[in-house]
């Protein structure tokens, strides 16, 4: 599935944007944030998918990898906390359909 701007967006738009005290503020046009916000999401993305390859590479980046995941938050600018306290939301939830329903859904 492609990840499109405004997927992106929504996303933000709905939490997975609470920043990370520590990086300054970038603007939505920062192409590396952009990028970094991009694997986030496909790694929920994957981790909720029928792929069952995908999902445990998802698994092992989103629950095992700890030092990985919160590099990858500060890089996207994101508080690596309050990403991992809504993907725990998410990882209870039943997959639903469509980005922006499943982020309205942590």
């Amino acid at each position: 599935m492609k990840i499109t701007e405004e997927s992106a967006r929504t996303a933000e738009q709905n939490g997975f944007d609470e920043l990370d005290d520590d990086q300054p503020q970038r603007h939505d046009y920062n192409p590396e944030r952009r990028l970094w916000v991009a694997v986030l999401l496909q790694a929920v993305l994957d981790f909720q998918s029928n792929n069952a390859r995908a999902q445990r590479e998802a698994e092992k980046f989103l629950l095992q990898s700890p030092a990985d995941l919160e590099a990858v938050c500060h890089r996207a600018g994101l508080n690596p906390s309050v990403f991992q306290s809504k993907l725990s939301r998410l990882s209870r939830a039943k997959p639903i359909a469509g980005i922006a329903r499943m982020v309205l859904a942590a």
